[in-house]
């Protein structure tokens, strides 16, 4: 089998009432619940606006991107198959010497109702990012 990019389709939607239920649990504690699979770690922080009135919760359906470090070609591709809710998980393997989105890619994924992104890798423009109200609490269609 040639390597390369890869597709691959969704084998089945998450309910909105999943999703739901899991806006208001820890991260730590879903973690501590899938037998602490390994993930970015410690390195990955919150760079949007966070506040007790529930602004930064971020919870959906995964669209997962892996990524070699500094292209974002894959990434355009998910903004352009994401739903309205879904969160775009990028694995950049968690090199930080070119930026994967910015700010343009981020209005592009405001425009077609991502949820958020989780980035292992580098973000610029994040003044333009924490601004925004990205991610957004969607109310369940």
């Amino acid at each position: 089998m040639p390597l390369g990019f890869a597709i691959h389709p969704r084998p089945r939607a998450v309910a909105a009432e999943t999703v739901a239920a899991f806006r208001g649990i820890p991260v730590a504690n879903v973690s501590d619940c899938m037998a602490r699979l390994p993930s970015a770690g410690a390195r990955i922080r919150p760079l949007h606006r966070f506040g007790e009135d529930g602004a930064g919760l971020l919870a959906g359906p995964a669209l997962t991107v892996k990524t070699r470090p500094g292209d974002n070609l894959m990434i355009h591709k998910a903004i352009q198959l994401a739903q309205p809710g879904d969160v775009i998980v990028v694995d950049g393997g968690g090199e930080l010497a070119q930026a994967l989105i910015g700010e343009l890619m981020a209005n592009s994924m405001i425009q077609r109702g991502v949820a958020g992104v989780v980035i292992h890798g580098a973000v610029r423009d994040l003044g333009w990012i924490a601004a925004r109200h990205f991610p957004e609490i969607l109310s369940p269609p």
